[in-house]
């Protein structure tokens, strides 16, 4: 892999979790909104993936 692709790969792993948590910088008041709406989409999931291994 080229460092020009590493890099770019690093940049894009890194948008998810700051458009995930934008809301909350912009009003502390929208983590609620995050803990009801997104994070449920990692929770059981996760938890699977991790027994199986």
């Amino acid at each position: 892999m080229s460092p020009l692709l590493i890099s770019t790969h690093g940049l894009l792993m890194c948008v998810p979790p700051a458009l995930v948590h934008a809301p909350e910088v912009l009003s502390p008041m929208l983590a609620r909104w995050v803990t009801a709406w997104i994070l449920p989409f990692f929770g059981p999931a996760t938890e699977a993936i991790v027994a199986r291994v």
